[in-house]
């Protein structure tokens, strides 16, 4: 949502009211004597100028775009619910493809419950999974860790 003649996004503006607000706060502190200096060169003392009656308000707790928002978990749970439904369905037909699909289901799942961003889900490998070393106790319910490689750069000594 803008809501400016430059585009700005509300957030935006909110985060360059804030820095007007901490220089201004930092030039009328008292400890740093900056009031009678400007008072000698310029005449006038400095004064806060941002109030929340003049700026603006955070009001939602996502201003982010619609289109990349986070699920809900009541949304989160129908994706993964159609996944599984998808793979069933495929197998009940007697159709090739479902272990492919049950294979995308679970790398859902997977780069769900460990965070994983796009780029570490296609990089993941069999050799990046293994037991927790911090979840003993859960050895029977096969409780794993997954370590996610980094996109490899080349350095700039390389270029």
């Amino acid at each position: 949502m803008t809501c400016s003649l430059r585009d700005l996004r509300r957030s935006t503006i909110r985060s360059y009211s804030e820095a007007v607000r901490a220089f201004c706060h930092f030039v009328t502190d008292p400890l740093y004597d900056w009031a009678a200096t400007c008072e000698e060169r310029f005449g006038t003392h400095p004064v806060q100028v941002v109030h929340e009656w003049n700026t603006a308000v955070h009001v939602q707790d996502n201003e982010a775009d619609a289109k990349k928002r986070a699920f809900t978990k009541a949304e989160l749970h129908a994706s993964f619910e159609h996944c599984d439904d998808e793979v069933a369905r495929i197998r009940a037909f007697g159709r090739k493809g479902w272990l492919p699909a049950f294979r995308d289901a679970t790398l859902f799942k997977t780069a769900y419950a460990y965070g994983l961003r796009r780029n570490e889900t296609r990089m993941l490998d069999a050799a990046d999974f293994g037991r927790n070393p911090h979840g003993a106790e859960f050895a029977a319910a096969r409780s794993g860790s997954a370590r996610p490689r980094r996109a490899h750069r080349p350095s700039a000594a390389a270029c």
